[in-house]
């Protein structure tokens, strides 16, 4: 878990009870973390915005994001998966390669958009009607090297050796509805 401040660094979990039976069964489950505060401030005059063009989607309906900067910035966009453990770097891309940006954007990019686009795709053999969906967004004064998954904590840990008034960082969920 990502705050502005800090973010999860290590957890466990102990204590797993399931007590109850049928519908009224209870599972109680301890964890353990430790939270660890950035090394450093954020820069209060890198200013970045960024968001959804919808946050209700359909399944197989486009993904589009649009942002701004207020000065050059390079820009990372991940999608979280894995029960919320794991990041995927869906931005820059084979296919969209310049994240260096100034002013507006939107991913895909215009050229990138020739070649593909991010869809709002609903799970497989998932009984529920609506599922939330997470990305995040980061800006950043530094070009900064990621693998293409990275879990949740080393995420963190890495932006945290980048030094936090380097870049922001914006959540965007949205909800994917399924076509009945």
């Amino acid at each position: 878990v990502y705050y502005d401040g800090g973010f999860i660094s290590e957890k466990s979990f102990f204590n797993n009870e399931i007590s109850g039976e049928g519908n009224n069964r209870i599972c109680r489950v301890s964890i353990k973390a430790n939270v660890t505060k950035y090394a450093s401030q954020p820069d209060p005059s890198f200013i970045f915005k960024a968001e959804l063009e919808k946050n209700n989607l359909r399944a197989n309906e486009e993904i589009r994001i649009i942002g701004e900067t207020k000065s050059e910035a390079y820009i990372y966009l991940f999608s979280l998966v894995d029960n919320n453990d794991e990041f995927i770097k869906l931005f820059p891309n084979n296919l969209d390669k310049d994240n260096k940006i100034s002013g507006e954007f939107q991913i895909p990019s215009s050229t990138g958009q020739k070649k593909y686009g991010l869809k709002a795709i609903f799970p497989v053999n998932v009984k529920k009607k609506i599922v939330p969906e997470y990305m995040v967004i980061v800006a950043s004064k530094k070009e900064m090297k990621f693998f293409d998954t990275e879990k949740k904590m080393a995420l963190y840990r890495r932006l945290n050796d980048y030094k936090r008034e380097n870049w922001k960082m914006e959540n965007l969920g949205y909800v994917i509805f399924k076509d009945e």
